[in-house]
């Protein structure tokens, strides 16, 4: 009888932790939100200006060469911008280990952004992920607790 009200009071005292840290993630989960949606906004706009700057290298590329020029004075001048654009590419994979597309591109920036956006907030964000790995080892832990 001693050792199962012993068991009892341990799994009301995980039930207690648990629901106390739910409390807080409550809280925190708001401001976690608010800031991705912000990262997200801000990683949209900086593709959006590298859409754009693309898409304006194009026309006035396209300008040099079939109004102002001709293939033979802007050939060389294409090369050397492919050429360029490549050794960006190398270097993005030198720097972070990933190759350089859309999707690496696109969570760098974000990532970047959310960082960016953390550090100027009121986040605790060692709290935050102590937070969520006790939730998880007490899920682990003890199985039969409500999410």
């Amino acid at each position: 009888m001693l050792e199962a009200s012993k068991s009892y009071k341990a799994t009301s005292v995980l039930v207690n932790e648990h629901d106390q840290i739910i409390q807080e993630l409550v809280v925190m989960e708001d401001q976690v939100e608010k800031l991705k949606k912000d990262a997200t906004r801000r990683t949209e706009l900086i593709l959006n200006i590298i859409l754009l700057y693309m898409g304006f290298q194009t026309g006035f590329l396209s300008y040099l060469t079939f109004i102002e020029y001709s293939w033979d004075v802007m050939e060389p001048i294409t090369y050397f911008i492919t050429y360029s654009a490549n050794i960006y590419g190398f270097m993005y994979y030198m720097m972070h280990k990933k190759e350089y597309n859309n999707e690496n591109l696109n969570e760098y920036h974000f990532l970047n952004s959310l960082q960016k956006y953390t550090n100027n907030s009121d986040l605790d964000l060692k709290k935050y992920i102590q937070l969520k790995n006790r939730l998880e080892y007490l899920k682990n832990i003890c199985p039969n607790l409500k999410n």
